[in-house]
């Protein structure tokens, strides 16, 4: 443990990986499980890494934030390829930095990354249509009800599960190399960069908007964002 990222050529950002083939290797077939899996996992991971962001910019051209032009969809491919070109240029950044510049940025930033993002946002957005309702949907009051109680309940255990693996590093230093690669500060930091990236974006899309006429708060009353 205390020869991690030395005598272990693992990288310590690879802590869940690692962790888990320490615990198969006392069973040959179990070991060879997990690098299967962990090699399969990659085709899984592979497309969506650059489905889901391609996919996310077009939405967010529809509606009105980013420009019209990342919407284009080819006619043949059915894919967004402008918005699948930036999502590459932003991969190929990051790569960079990680082999070039030293950057380094855990397995478990990026989970609590999703989780914080993508998980929790959903999670809370039930747990509010189940006081509020959802526009133009029927909802029965045990339907509510679920909405309530299971948003709830997801959104408590996805934030608890984020304090707990980020503060945890906090005050153990093993567990810090293990599974938080490089900076602490720096994992954090990617953490707390992204709500203010989004700001920037919306607060700069709407000024711009309102010079041609078009008010955001408009168009998010009228076409719910994706």
């Amino acid at each position: 443990m205390n020869g991690w990222g030395s005598s272990i050529p693992v990288s310590s950002g690879e802590g869940y990986i690692a962790w888990a083939g320490v615990m198969a290797l006392g069973v040959p077939v179990l070991a060879v499980l997990v690098g299967i899996l962990n090699i399969g996992i990659q085709f899984v991971a592979g497309p969506l890494s650059l489905a889901i962001p391609s996919r996310v910019m077009l939405a967010m051209s529809f509606d009105r934030v980013l420009p019209e032009r990342l919407a284009y969809v080819n006619p043949r491919l059915q894919t967004p390829l402008l918005a699948s070109v930036v999502a590459l240029g932003i991969a190929v950044f990051f790569e960079v930095a990680i082999l070039l510049l030293g950057l380094s940025i855990s397995t478990i930033a990026l989970v609590a990354v999703l989780f914080i993002y993508q998980f929790l946002q959903a999670t809370i957005s039930a747990t509010v249509a189940g006081f509020k309702g959802i526009p133009g949907v029927s909802l029965s009051d045990k339907e509510k009800r679920e909405l309530k109680i299971y948003g709830s309940l997801a959104s408590v255990v996805l934030a608890i599960s984020v304090i707990v693996a980020i503060g945890y590093a906090v005050v153990n230093p093993v567990y810090l190399s293990m599974v938080l690669s490089g900076s602490l500060a720096v994992n954090i930091g990617l953490i707390a960069i992204i709500p203010v990236l989004g700001l920037i974006t919306y607060f700069v899309s709407k000024r711009l908007r309102e010079k041609e006429g078009m008010d955001l708060n408009v168009v998010f009353k009228e076409i719910p964002p994706e």
